[in-house]
């Protein structure tokens, strides 16, 4: 029997839950009652304090991660009866191969937040959601170490992975005290046969705006910016500005930190107004880093880069602030220039020529939601678009087109970050909200790597005050900064992912299940980076220098995931991040898995080895080629019963890697009865087209979209020409169908709707260039339906477009529509 491809997804085995009877009834609390329910959660679930938790998967809690890596799971209890103090402990984890102390097991209680103010999305219900992660000791010092019956107490479980530690599986135990009676709930981990870098792979800012701690902490000082820093650095994350006070203590900063962070913010001030930048300032701090930099024999500059938001903040809004962004790019690339040569001539650089000279000439602005540099009503110096990197927002990021541009732009060699910042109207893509899903978080980092995006920009982690408050007033102090979601009129969390520590006694702050979240999502990223760095170093030998790890990357988030972007799969990405896990450990026995790809029922591979040894697909002995040094194994298969795709090599290192249901036919209209298949709107058509010339085999389905001039302005302006096809959403999990325009070139909406004709969710807009045909998936066709804040059940998929008007007058558009399939879920 063929292993798991990771141990999380071995949770979807246990179903039943653990219902813990106590042997001794107490006088007091949950004992009397009777009982508590104790589930587990991924740690991409986000359970509310309310709801149902019957549907959980039961013990024990499964956790995997690599040498040197922390991550963690949830434990989440419910009990019968009133508690009134709870402790949570770990014990050691024990393998033949060693042991991982319980000092490295880190238990956090989930402190539950009021969120009523529904984010843009208006997904989620009402509630008190999970957010900030504290340990157990600040609640008990205050009392606050209770649960009400019937209620969920969520125990977020992270595991320090010591880098020494040996690979295998670890087991233990975590114990919950619930008013003097103990349950246990088994842990099990598995520590993959890999090492984290000491950096993350994907470069961050996450803006601390240490002024504004004064609000929360009542403490600005460097000493308190230094602990928000840290906890950063603690989850992967830079915060961006070290923590400083001059010059001097900057270096030392930029020594302590450089090896934990993937990058930094070279420090500025403005100068006489926002637009101006204080030049001889950041020369100061360029000549540090230069000088620091000789003595060390390490290139500091290869992490720096510039970001004045108060000089800039989103330049793309207004041509005034494109201009400061222009005048900044030339003061600072003089400033640059100024460094350089003065230590030329001082000696301390070689030449203009000399690595860390180039470097620092190389050193770009990351602007924020900056946009596309194509947008007509900004002139765009190309002094500016050569030195910046442009950080487009999430929700510039909805459409295929959108996310082509940047793809292009990070293909062209110009680095691109995604930007978060107030982006609660773009589901399914990333938010932040504390009432909205935390898996979309997770997954940015997933789509990130597909499209060869390099970082992440976080608009801030402690805005602790109302910005916009409902009584008016701007920058107001909240009541609760632990239980009151609401901080303002626009979202619930974004802006703040780190919790202060002075309301319970700490001195240093408190992360959020959020945070966690992103912590853990840069890690996938990092795994991907691992991956794809021993691609890289076996291209030589194998003769192939176009070895990426992109592609099975591309494949586990399609297949596992859905298109690019999360659609709420828990158990797929747990599973993707175990095959990630699994392709390392192969790939450092040199196999390369470097091409997947699902065709209609067959799965067709592409896969590297070295010369010496044996490959088996699917319990197969597998025929190679001579490829360099090694073997290239180029095949198709069968799409196999267990939906997988299974690789072992020389009898030891091996993967599983699930693989999404194959397509079949739902309609080839051959036929005027199929076409009726196709419903229109209004003022449409749909016929039978027997012309070769608009079918991709045989015939296909003519659809005529007109538009109408209603006597109403608002109708005329709401209504879409639309066609659909329906399906059955009980065993369709995707869509896809073929498009022929043979006019010009238009955008059109691919829309999921429920059978009934309400709750219309756009799932993204396509452009239909002339005279080709245009292939259309929805790889998940139950998205959710914003009408019922639900999953579906759609069962319709479509295309639609704004009314075909020119001034007053309607006209018609014509497109074909051949072969349409679907696929299970």
């Amino acid at each position: 029997m063929k292993k798991m491809v990771t141990i999380l997804a071995a949770l979807a085995l246990f179903g039943a839950g653990i219902t813990w009877i106590p042997r001794e009834r107490n006088a007091v609390g949950v004992i009397a009652e009777g009982g508590v329910t104790v589930k587990v959660a991924l740690p991409t679930q986000k359970i509310t304090r309310d709801e149902d938790v019957s549907a959980l998967d039961g013990g024990p809690l499964y956790i995997g991660g690599a040498k040197g890596e922390t991550t963690g799971g949830q434990i989440i209890i419910r009990p019968s009866g009133d508690v009134k103090s709870y402790g949570v402990t770990a014990s050691d984890l024990t393998s033949a191969a060693g042991t991982i102390g319980k000092d490295n097991v880190l238990i956090y209680a989930e402190v539950y937040t009021l969120a009523t103010q529904k984010p843009y999305a208006k997904i989620l219900p009402d509630g008190w959601y999970p957010d900030a992660l504290m340990p157990v000791k600040f609640l008990a010092a205050k009392g606050e170490n209770a649960v009400t019956a019937n209620q969920n107490q969520g125990f977020w479980i992270d595991v320090k992975i010591p880098a020494t530690a040996a690979a295998g599986s670890y087991g233990g135990s975590v114990v919950i005290d619930l008013d003097g009676a103990q349950t246990t709930v088994p842990l099990s981990v598995t520590v993959y046969d890999f090492a984290m870098p000491s950096a993350p792979a994907l470069r961050s800012s996450y803006l601390v705006w240490q002024d504004w701690l004064m609000d929360s902490e009542l403490d600005n000082t460097t000493e308190k910016y230094r602990a928000y820093y840290e906890l950063l650095a603690d989850y992967n994350i830079s915060a961006g500005k070290l923590p400083f006070t001059d010059s001097a203590n900057y270096i030392e900063a930029l020594r302590t930190y450089y090896n934990r962070v993937a990058s930094f913010q070279i420090p500025y001030r403005s100068a006489g107004g926002r637009f101006n930048l204080d030049t001889a300032y950041v020369a100061e701090y360029l000549e540090a880093v230069a000088r620091a930099s000789v003595a060390d024999g390490v290139n500091y500059f290869e992490k720096a880069y510039y970001y004045f938001d108060t000089i800039y903040d989103e330049p793309g809004s207004s041509q005034a602030k494109m201009d400061a962004l222009a005048v900044t790019v030339k003061n600072t690339d003089d400033a640059e220039q100024a460094v350089i040569n003065k230590l030329v001539a001082e000696s301390v650089l070689a030449s203009e020529s000399d690595p860390i000279a180039m470097v620092m000439k190389n050193l770009h602005h990351i602007i924020p939601a900056f946009g596309r540099f194509d947008r007509a009503d900004i002139t765009w110096p190309q002094a500016v678009i050569d030195g910046v990197d442009p950080c487009p927002a999430y929700k510039a990021l909805k459409t295929d087109e959108q996310i082509e541009y940047f793809r292009n732009l990070a293909a062209s060699g110009t680095p691109v970050s995604t930007y978060g910042c107030i982006t609660n109207d773009t589901f399914p893509n990333a938010a932040h909200e504390i009432n909205d899903y935390l898996v979309t978080t997770r997954d940015l980092f997933w789509f990130d790597y597909e499209n060869g995006f390099t970082g992440d920009l976080l608009w801030n982690v402690n805005n602790h005050v109302n910005t916009e408050s409902m009584s008016g007033v701007r920058w107001g102090r909240v009541n609760d900064l632990y239980r009151q979601a609401s901080h303002d009129t626009i979202s619930n969390g974004d802006g703040y992912m780190v919790y202060p520590g002075l309301l319970y006694g700490s001195d240093k702050p408190f992360a959020s299940i959020r945070l966690a979240a992103k912590r853990d999502g840069i890690s996938d990223y990092t795994y991907m980076s691992v991956l794809d760095g021993l691609f890289k170093a076996k291209q030589a030998d194998y003769g192939a220098s176009g070895l990426s790890a992109q592609g099975v990357v591309k494949f586990l988030n399609q297949t596992l995931l859905g298109r690019g972007v999360s659609k709420l799969n828990n158990n797929g990405l747990a599973a993707a991040r175990g095959v990630l896990a699994k392709l390392i450990t192969l790939a450092n026995s040199g196999v390369l898995v470097s091409g997947l790809a699902v065709d209609g029922d067959k799965i067709n591979y592409q896969i590297y080895t070295p010369a010496a040894g044996t490959l088996d697909v699917n319990g197969s002995a597998a025929t190679g080629t001579a490829a360099g040094s090694g073997l290239r194994f180029s095949g198709s298969l069968q799409m196999p019963s267990s939906k997988s795709l299974d690789l072992t090599f020389s009898g030891g290192a091996a993967v599983s890697i699930p693989l999404s249901a194959p397509y079949a036919l739902l309609n080839a209209f051959e036929t005027a009865d199929n076409v009726n298949a196709i419903k229109v709107s209004s003022y449409a058509a749909a016929t039978l087209n027997t012309s070769s010339a608009y079918a991709l085999s045989g015939n296909s389905a003519k659809v005529e979209l007109s538009g109408h001039k209603f006597p109403n302005d608002q109708a005329t302006h709401a209504f879409k020409p639309q066609f659909y096809v329906e399906f059955n959403p009980d065993t369709v999990g995707a869509v896809k169908f073929s498009v022929y325009n043979p006019g010009a070139t238009k955008t059109y909406e691919v829309f999921l709707e429920t059978s009934a004709g309400t709750g219309t969710s756009v799932y993204d807009t396509v452009k239909l260039a002339g005279g080709v045909w245009t292939l259309i998936t929805v790889d998940n066709a139950r998205i959710v339906n914003r009408a019922t804040n639900s999953f579906g059940p759609n069962t319709r998929v479509g295309l639609s477009t704004s009314n075909l008007l020119n001034g007053d007058t309607p006209y018609t558009v014509t497109l074909y529509v051949d072969n349409a399939y679907t696929a299970g879920k």
